[in-house]
């Protein structure tokens, strides 16, 4: 029943956005800032396409993957069922679609560090990786089973950079902040609950400046993200909230007026 009701929330939740939704043209963007990042940024897809080849093909692989593992839930803090690889790749890795616009954006903005919070098996941390070979990337893992599989696939892509630690955002936030600088990326994929959704954005915004980004995914998810996102978006540090419906993205602007679309990509 509470599946039922959130499919719902969310069916309602996208006829909503769909009636406010700026397409890729740019038509009816004000900001030059956001026009540039939508027709040219983000719009490069075959371009993203071809980078991303090896790693799509790497899902594929994952997507037929039988083995199954220990499922801890970072957010309830308990061992769920065993679940498959290949059910892992379904229910929790980012779309190729997504992915194109992570590492479009990632590309676009080459931060000095990149801190994931929600590592799964890694695809979205390698498309990073793949976009921005001089970054430092940090990301953050609550399961151990998971964690070891995002290790293999970082080794099969040959990538020896990426800085994985496992265990609850709570315990490992506190000694990472000390290592995040501007410009930096935040990618914000795990424990889709309001307290701790707010709590973490609270967390990260204070070292936020013009050159940062923020990226929270299933910003529509549940009423409860769907909360959490409306509060973020009235942070003095959200002037440009990007409301791409499965995810959002936040950037901070001096002396401009704070602005929030909707966007197809």
């Amino acid at each position: 029943m509470l599946a039922v009701r959130h499919y719902g929330q969310r069916i309602e939740a996208f006829l909503r956005f769909l009636c406010h939704a700026k397409g890729r043209r740019g038509h009816g963007i004000h900001s030059p800032f956001v026009f540039h990042l939508v027709t040219e940024v983000l719009s490069n897809n075959r371009d993203a396409a071809t980078e991303l080849k090896p790693i799509e093909q790497l899902r594929r692989l994952l997507a037929a993957d039988k083995r199954t593992v220990k499922n801890y839930d970072l957010g309830a803090g308990n061992w769920s069922q065993s679940i498959r690889v290949g059910d892992i790749v379904k229910k929790s890795v980012s779309s190729p679609k997504k992915l194109q616009v992570l590492f479009q954006l990632a590309r676009y903005l080459q931060p000095n560090i990149i801190l994931e919070l929600g590592t799964s098996l890694g695809i979205s941390t390698l498309a990073f990786a793949r976009a921005c070979p001089q970054s430092q990337i940090i990301t953050i893992e609550g399961s151990p089973d998971i964690a070891k599989l995002a290790e293999e696939n970082f080794g099969k892509m040959g990538v020896a950079s990426i800085d994985l630690r496992v265990g609850s955002f709570d315990q490992l936030l506190p000694e990472i902040m000390p290592l995040i600088s501007p410009p930096f990326l935040v990618y914000l994929d795990g424990n889709h609950r309001y307290a701790a959704t707010v709590n973490y954005f609270n967390t990260l915004i204070e070292p936020f400046d013009t050159r940062s980004c923020m990226i929270i995914d299933d910003i529509h998810w549940s009423t409860e993200m769907e909360k959490a996102w409306q509060e973020i978006c009235l942070h003095p540090k959200s002037t440009f909230c990007l409301d791409f419906f499965y995810f959002g993205i936040i950037f901070f602007r001096e002396n401009t007026v704070k602005t929030h679309y909707c966007l197809r990509y």
